[in-house]
């Protein structure tokens, strides 16, 4: 196996386990596995920019999650990997998702039921890979 196809492999591991923590509703598992800067962004919402705390706190009002990995792209540029993913994705979420965030009409909208794409960077801290810029590009 290639380095490319390592990378992938590893990267497809991540987002799996990030899927199966949001299905599980196990929060930690962002903390724990999303750097201390992270940020996150999402189209078709332009003033939307979450940091690692506000989006582990829009994540907790998830009420379910199904989301299947369709495919992972990764490529390591110097100390990063960047990472291009596409995934149906069926979450629905409840309550008031905060001032920095579109309406839960909009939310469960978007999220409930699309194949989404998603651009990431991931740097290497201590021994895990993790997630610092996530981006919803939107669906595809």
């Amino acid at each position: 196996m290639n380095q490319e196809n390592s990378i992938e492999l590893m990267i497809r591991g991540r987002y799996e386990a990030w899927a199966d923590a949001l299905r599980q509703h196990r929060f930690e598992w962002l903390d724990e596995n999303l750097a201390p800067d992270y940020r996150f962004a999402a189209r078709p919402y332009p003033d939307l920019r979450l940091n690692k705390a506000e989006f582990i706190e829009a994540d907790s009002k998830m009420q379910s999650a199904d989301i299947t990995i369709e495919n992972v792209t990764a490529r390591r540029i110097g100390e990063t990997i960047l990472s291009l993913v596409i995934a149906n994705v069926v979450e629905s979420f409840a309550g008031d998702m905060g001032k920095h965030m579109p309406s839960l009409d909009e939310i469960n909208h978007l999220v409930g039921g699309a194949r989404l794409a998603y651009a990431s960077a991931w740097r290497l801290v201590e021994d895990r890979w993790m997630c610092f810029n996530h981006c919803m590009i939107g669906p595809v």
